[in-house]
């Protein structure tokens, strides 16, 4: 965005513009000619496309190239295609018809037999006619999976161009146009200069920090570097690219620190540095995405946040909308260990052993070099620290248990009203803590969210105040009073007070203390203080732990509460999706104007 519409979009500046008369009009005039004295930045792009990709292309060559393609390795097994006739509107879905298309090109790089071009065209005949987006307000928008299908269809038509009817090949990229990346040339345009609207442009996830931005813009500039023949065309649509990506950055904190956890780090961040090649390749080396040193911060994020590794399933904290195992994704380890400096894969990706369909990411893996590496992944640190959401990573001693604490806000991406929550893991199990996500549904994205336990603070091991969870507000905060790295234990000290709207509560202050020498103990400490008399309990969330002899049995482990007052223990069920968890919770058998409910987890004694 330039100097002067970065200005003007904020509307404040605009009215001021407009009420101050001709010296801040003329203020504005000399910032503007200062501004295009310069080289305008499409220019320079346009200069790097004619060098390097003067004609739209991918990663990889069209059919026609068998020296490529016959020595890709991991070759898919040989399939029958189906009838066209069979590919009819109204007795199949877009999936299914994207799905022929997929299987179809990958069935023609590999064997270039001819077989599967009736398939493809007949699919691409009604994929053309068919949404492509869930409408917001009744009206079709460039979300995810529109742009994910326009990538992929580009892929098709510029790999298969030699083959495909030309009638064919025309009313898809007249769709891909008119669905997609059309309505982003036109948005981020107006961006520029005014906010878009959601429910009302097509592209508004151009506004903002959040993972669309760098999905949907990948998926967009592949399809438009893989299709128009203009290369002012190609060039403008990157130039139009660069603020929004900025924007995009906002969604991880300053130290890399990423609130919605490894899954949109592998989706979002993934997404961003597979569109850091293209235009890498497409420009001749000259925009390069990753130089930016949030981006190398961002990067060095999985290896910080990693709890437990096992072949090619890694295990993360579950804050936010994450689950485990997390399947390893070599070829994002191998992007950054190349441009990021970050520790090298056991093995090169491929196509066949790390999927990504035949969109921009297949296309990727087809071109990058396929030999065997013999670097590890870096070792996990013994403590990791992220001040900006006061985040802690601690690690036992025994290499096999680790803890997951933190702070932040209740206002985060993916969002769950978990601030003070943790984690403990024994090598990916998880002890007590945090239950991850439930299985998205339409209600988990409307006013309806924190209706349920697991994303509301009640399915989380936070306290309950006076009768209250905690609130969902940007003012909710875990402030973190004090923190404390040693050899012999990690410690943080939270103020969840702002995360309540319980009349009278002054104070509520959670310690988490992890011992890492000896047995693995966890300690949790909550003071409360208040104006008036309120209840007050804390719990722990467990799986498979059950009451006994007043121990909660966890396994391996144990866990024991004690009070500064009388308390009663209390177990509750909750479901996360169709699996049971359990709720035990010490509660205050009177109200208190103040207290200390602490709990101690702790590995069992031989």
């Amino acid at each position: 965005m330039n100097p002067v519409n970065k200005l003007l979009k904020n509307s404040t500046l605009a009215i001021l513009l407009a009420a101050s008369g001709a010296s801040a009009v003329g203020g504005a005039i000399w910032i503007l000619s200062r501004y295009t004295k310069e080289t305008p930045r499409e220019e320079v792009i346009l200069g790097w496309l004619e060098k390097n990709e003067p004609e739209p292309t991918t990663f990889s060559p069209d059919v026609n190239d068998r020296e490529f393609w016959d020595a890709q390795e991991g070759k898919p097994a040989k399939k029958d295609p189906p009838k066209p006739e069979e590919l009819v509107a109204g007795t199949t879905t877009s999936q299914r018809l994207m799905g022929v298309v997929n299987e179809g090109t990958q069935q023609e790089l590999a064997f270039n037999s001819g077989e599967w071009i009736p398939a493809i065209e007949a699919a691409l005949k009604q994929i053309v006619d068919c949404p492509w987006s869930e409408p917001i307000q009744g009206q079709e928008f460039t979300d995810l999976h529109a742009s994910q299908t326009a990538g992929t269809l580009a892929r098709t038509l510029r790999a298969l161009e030699p083959k495909l009817d030309p009638s064919v090949r025309e009313k898809t990229l007249k769709a891909i146009r008119e669905k997609v990346t059309g309505p982003f040339l036109k948005d981020a345009e107006t961006y520029q200069v005014t906010p878009l609207r959601w429910g009302q442009d097509m592209c508004p996830w151009l506004e903002g920090p959040s993972n669309w931005t760098a999905v949907c813009i990948n998926n967009i500039l592949y399809a438009i570097l893989a299709t128009e023949p203009d290369p002012k065309v190609r060039a403008h649509a990157i130039a139009l690219a660069e603020s929004p990506l900025e924007e995009y950055l906002g969604s991880a904190e300053e130290d890399g620190y990423l609130s919605s956890g490894m899954r949109y780090w592998n989706y979002g961040f993934g997404n961003l540095m597979i569109l850091n090649e293209r235009l890498s390749k497409a420009t001749g080396g000259n925009v390069i995405l990753s130089k930016n040193e949030k981006i190398k911060k961002i990067g060095a994020f999985k290896t910080g946040w990693l709890l437990w590794e096992k072949n090619d399933n890694e295990y993360f904290p579950l804050f936010a909308d994450n689950n485990n195992p997390t399947e390893k994704r070599v070829w994002l380890d191998e992007l950054c260990s190349r441009r990021l400096g970050g520790p090298q894969p056991g093995r090169a990706p491929t196509a066949a052993l790390d999927g990504g369909g035949l969109g921009a990411l297949g296309d990727l893996l087809c071109w990058l070099p396929t030999e065997q590496r013999s670097g590890k992944s870096k070792e996990p640190q013994e403590s990791v620290y992220y001040a900006s959401a006061g985040a802690l990573v601690s690690r036992h001693k025994d290499n096999k248990t680790v803890l997951a604490a933190k702070g932040g806000s209740n206002s985060e991406e993916h969002n769950h009203n978990d601030i003070g929550s943790y984690t403990l893991f024994r090598e990916g199990e998880t002890v007590a803590g945090d239950p991850g996500t439930v299985i998205y549904t339409s209600e988990g994205f409307s006013a309806a969210r924190y209706e349920g336990d697991v994303m509301s603070s009640y399915g989380h091991p936070v306290p309950v105040v006076g009768g209250h969870l905690q609130t969902t507000a940007k003012s909710a905060k875990g402030e973190v009073l004090s923190h404390t790295i040693s050899p012999e234990k990690d410690e943080v000290v939270y103020d969840l007070t702002s995360a309540y709207k319980t009349p009278g509560l002054t104070l509520l202050k959670r310690t988490v203390t992890f011992e890492k020498k000896g047995k693995p103990k966890l300690t949790v400490t909550d003071e409360f203080q208040g104006t008036t008399p309120m209840t007050f309990e804390t719990p722990v969330i467990t799986e498979k732990g059950k009451m006994k002899d007043g121990l909660i049995d966890l396994g391996d482990f144990e866990a024991k509460f004690k009070g500064s007052m009388p308390i009663e223990v209390v177990e509750e069920r909750f479901w996360r999706d169709k699996t049971p968890a359990k709720r035990i919770a010490a509660k205050t058998s009177n109200k208190a104007e103040s207290g200390t409910i602490t709990y101690v987890i702790e590995e069992k004694s031989n």
